[in-house]
């Protein structure tokens, strides 16, 4: 289910951005990158926690009160374990 809501969303991204915007090394430093944790945010974390909930909390909330670690955790994981796989399916 996961994945298949992860999968539309990445279509659904890369038919408005060219596939290779984004950076995998600066979405991996997560917090250190400013912009990449926020595509982070907006694009992978929100799909796993819920994109209705994620979007009534995101601008209001500190990531650390809408996203527990766990959940940012197994974002990570889903975003690197399908990244390439879901980039090659779209081009």
């Amino acid at each position: 289910m996961i994945y298949l809501t992860y999968f539309h969303s990445f279509i659904g991204y890369f038919d408005e951005q060219n596939s290779d915007s984004i950076d995998i090394e600066r979405v991996l430093k997560l917090r250190k990158d400013r912009e990449g944790f926020k595509w982070f945010l907006d694009h992978i974390a929100s799909v796993v926690v819920g994109i209705s909930y994620a979007e009534e909390n995101k601008y209001l909330k500190l990531p650390r009160d809408w996203l527990p670690r766990s959940l940012e955790a197994f974002s990570l994981l889903c975003f690197e374990n399908y990244f390439e796989m879901i980039k090659n399916q779209v081009k």
